[in-house]
């Protein structure tokens, strides 16, 4: 009978040993719930049935999950994705729809990362990764700072920073758009290449700072010529170009041309920090339109000719802007009988 009852002598051991284990465990279990609460990412951990095991506190801060949401017991993910489809998470739709789509995504179990932008503006990064034993495991990130600072500077390498208008990356995305209208609009646009007349000696002259603040006046003496619809731009140094659009036939360009020309010849009053200096300048044009039947130009091939015919212009006694393959006087720009 001792002998039936007897406890072999390392069972004493054994215990001592699952206990530890199970020590052991609930050490791990409080680190990695206190990794998941203080994670500076939302976190959702689910399983295979798709029911939730973790939801920590940045996710409901995040999402603004109600508090009672997960009091009781923890929601579905289905729960989930209906509560915020029906709230307008996934923006606008059908409820039922976006529910389905979020439902697709999960049951196909692939990895995936995008960016969706909540109701409140903010931009959220959420990447999911399927685990091996069927659950799913979902990072929630704002990257509202960062998605601001990148378009920042985004704004600041399309602008130029001396004036504000736009610059060579403008440039080239504007176009694109321009010339896209072309084909799919049959909307002509023209492309003014603009080179002012007598800055080099002033600039030398009076000094960078009078050159900066005179091209500053130049600029805004430009957009106050243009329409909203138009692109003022400055190409680099004393050149400027703007895109105009909508253009349906060559009286249009010569129109905004000569009207250019106007705005910018003449006297400008200019403080260098010490005194008030007048200085004078004037501009040379050169225009190239394109029109439906010329979509395939390229923005280098515009620019070249545009450039071609103002330089046509630098070299004349009396013209103030000419368009590629006719030449115009600035008088000749508001004539109404003109046939060029």
């Amino acid at each position: 009978m001792n002998d039936v009852l007897a406890i072999p002598q390392d069972s004493a051991m054994t215990l001592e040993d699952l206990l530890a284990e199970n020590t052991e465990f609930k050490q791990h279990e409080r680190i990695y719930r206190a990794l998941m609460e203080f994670f500076p990412t939302g976190i959702i951990l689910t399983d295979r049935h798709l029911n939730v095991l973790v939801c920590n506190e940045q996710q409901k801060r995040l999402l603004e999950y109600p508090p009672n949401m997960f009091t009781g017991r923890m929601p579905t993910l289905p729960e989930l994705f209906r509560f915020n489809a029906l709230r307008g998470e996934y923006g606008p739709g059908n409820p039922d729809d976006l529910f389905a789509e979020k439902m697709a995504l999960v049951e196909k179990r692939i990895p995936h990362c995008f960016e969706r932008m909540r109701p409140d503006g903010r931009v959220l990064e959420i990447r999911g990764v399927p685990l091996p034993e069927g659950g799913f495991v979902t990072s929630y990130a704002d990257i509202t700072e960062r998605r601001q600072r990148d378009a920042q500077l985004l704004l600041q390498a399309t602008r130029d920073s001396l004036t504000g208008l736009e610059g060579r990356i403008g440039l080239t995305r504007h176009f694109e758009i321009f010339r896209a209208r072309v084909s799919r609009l049959a909307e002509g646009f023209a492309l003014h290449c603009i080179d002012l007349d007598n800055f080099k000696p002033i600039n030398d002259k009076h000094g960078h700072l009078l050159g900066d603040r005179l091209l500053q006046a130049v600029a805004q003496r430009l957009l106050s010529a243009v329409r909203d619809t138009d692109i003022v731009v400055r190409y680099g140094g004393d050149e400027f170009i703007v895109l105009q659009s909508n253009v349906r036939s060559r009286s249009d360009a010569k129109i905004l041309a000569g009207r250019l020309v106007k705005k910018i010849t003449g006297v400008y009053r200019i403080d260098d920090g010490e005194s008030t200096i007048e200085v004078a300048i004037g501009a040379s044009i050169g225009v190239i339109i394109a029109s439906e039947t010329a979509s395939e130009i390229d923005l280098a091939q515009m620019i070249e000719r545009a450039d071609a015919a103002m330089y046509s212009c630098k070299n004349s006694s009396v013209e103030n802007f000419c368009i590629h393959g006719c030449k115009y006087r600035e008088t000749c720009a508001l004539a109404a009988d003109c046939e060029c």
